[in-house]
């Protein structure tokens, strides 16, 4: 008996060992991690983010843009989101140092369904962009984000899936090479954080969408 229970525990060893060497090799690869298995939640987001994806492009000139045109300048400053009728008029208030922050938002049905995100250091040594998919009752469905990098010259592409009640459902992480694209280990990467807003009644501007 004793001798059984020997080689089983031995064999549990090995096996959580061959897992955390595949998790590790592929990490070093820059290869793409979940946080949970996928699940049947998981599918029903993606098929929903698709539906949303071909409503955005059907719909690409019923965007509506929003930007913060605080000066970034002053780390004290307080957001100063504004709504803009036109790409122009947005690109028009760039001072150099401010709209660090933008939005174009898709609402289907007077409701949001879409914010694409662009954030942004000062100093452009980073960029953010990062698409928020929100379902009809207002909670986050899926976030999609791209971090590009002068700082260890790295894109970070990660897929975070969530449901109704806010409960991260799954997540990936990949890195790439700032330049050509490919796969790297993500190393001793200095985040650069996306906010999360799980329901459309957290985006800055929420309380102008109605104006």
């Amino acid at each position: 008996m004793k001798r059984n229970l020997l080689i089983f525990c031995l064999l549990i060893s090995m096996l959580a060992t061959f897992t955390l060497f595949n998790a590790v090799t592929a990490q070093q690869q820059g290869q793409s991690l979940s946080t949970s298995p996928a699940t049947g939640r998981v599918a029903e987001v993606e098929t929903y983010v698709t539906e949303i994806d071909g409503f955005v492009k059907s719909n690409a000139k019923t965007q509506r843009i929003f930007a913060d045109v605080a000066s970034g300048a002053n780390a004290n400053a307080k957001a100063n989101w504004r709504e803009f009728k036109s790409e122009q008029e947005r690109t028009a208030a760039d001072t150099g140092d401010n709209l660090n922050e933008n939005a174009y938002v898709w609402m289907r049905d007077g409701k949001i369904i879409g914010a694409n995100f662009t954030f942004q250091s000062p100093s452009r040594d980073w960029v953010h962009y990062v698409m928020y998919y929100f379902r009809g009752d207002g909670t986050l469905a899926k976030s999609d984000a791209t971090l590009n990098t002068f700082n260890g010259d790295i894109t970070v592409v990660r897929k975070d899936y969530y449901d109704n009640k806010g409960i991260l459902l799954k997540g990936t992480t990949h890195c790439k090479d700032l330049k050509t694209q490919r796969s790297k280990p993500c190393g001793n990467l200095q985040e650069q954080p996306a906010p999360v807003y799980l329901r459309v009644n957290k985006l800055p501007f929420y309380t102008m969408l109605n104006k």
